[in-house]
Order: structure tokens, then sequence, then C-alpha cells
């Protein structure tokens, strides 16, 4: 299911009923909304950030402001693209135009290999230093490329819901995911990984 979409009817609340439901003041519903999304936000904030800690800082400043501004939300359907902006003008705030000091500080702060447990050692192996080269890839890009990477490939959102949660014009972002995916195509190979 696509992070902007609703949930399925008869799985509980919807996400929409909930956004209303918190914009009321009720805390419970948007616990339960950050139930439901957190993780996901923390995958995002994960890849932008580069390391566990600031994912986290990133992802907590971002629920606070959320949280905040609920009230003065118009469209509640719309939850999860505000949501992602907040998310996305908080990283580029608190990352800013900073590098990494290093890719071996990088290397330190690489995240779980995504293989199958029923992989062999050597597979997961593998796959392990290519979620860690893409990760240094990615904390060595501009956040202006990292951004629209993040969110279509982790989040696996339209070219639409970018350009609307990084209020951008649509051709800014295809530009951007254009040259993004060449800067990480680029570092890879440098790395000896064919992508």
């Amino acid at each position: 299911m696509n992070l902007t979409q609703q949930a399925r009817p008869g799985a509980g609340p919807s996400r929409t009923a909930l956004v209303r439901a918190a914009q009321r003041g009720d805390e419970r519903a948007f616990r339960a909304l950050v139930a439901d999304i957190q993780q996901r936000l923390w995958q995002v904030a994960r890849r932008l950030a580069g390391d566990d800690d600031r994912a986290a800082d990133l992802v907590q400043e971002s629920l606070m402001r959320a949280f905040r501004a609920l009230p003065r939300l118009r469209d509640p359907e719309r939850f999860m693209s505000w949501l992602l902006r907040i998310l996305n003008h908080v990283a580029t705030d608190t990352l800013g135009a900073r590098q990494p000091e290093s890719l071996e500080d990088l290397a330190e702060a690489g995240i779980e290999p995504m293989a199958s447990e029923l992989e062999g050692p050597e597979a997961r192996a593998e796959a392990a230093g290519t979620a860690e080269a893409i990760d240094r890839a990615l904390a060595a890009m501009p956040m202006i490329y990292r951004q629209p990477l993040v969110l279509r490939h982790v989040l696996d959102l339209t070219y639409d819901d970018l350009a609307q949660i990084l209020d951008l014009p649509l051709g800014t972002v295809k530009t951007r995911l254009f040259r993004g995916r060449e800067m990480l195509r680029e570092h890879l190979l440098r790395e000896g990984i064919r992508p």
C-alpha cells in the first residue's frame, strides 16, 4: 500500500478519521496515527540522516511540529503528504547542506541488510555491503537529490506525490531523481558494485 493511501475499509478507523479526531484534540487519535506511520517515517529519516540517532531526532521533531500544526491542516486526506513535507523541512533545516566528514564514518552507520534469512552467508554479506554502499552514497549526495530518491524508492511514492511533498514542479522532481540516480550509480560503480 502506498504510504499516502488510506487504510482499507473494515481495518479500524481510517487515517482521515484519526486526523480529524486528532485535530479536535483527541490525543489517543494522534498516538494511533503515530503508531501507524512511525516506522515508515523512521525509514525515510534514516536514509536522509545517515544514522539512527539523527533519524530518531528528525522523526521526533517532525511529529512535534505536526502535532502543533495539526489544527491548521486543511485537508486531512493529505495528512501523509503534509507530514512528509514537514519531515523534509526538518531534515533540510537540521542537516542542511552538511556533508559527511568521511565515508568511513558513514560505513559504521549502515543499515541492516535486506537479504532474506533463507539466503546463505555470502548473499547476506553481499546485500549488507550493497546496503552500506547505498547508505554511504546517499549520505554523500546533496539533500536536494537525496530527498526525492529516498521518498521515491523507500516509500514508493508517485512523481505527483513527490512534487507535492517537496513543493516543487513535476519537471524539477524528475530532473532531481534522474541526477540523484546517476550520482548513486556512479558511487556504486566506484565501489565496484554493479547497479
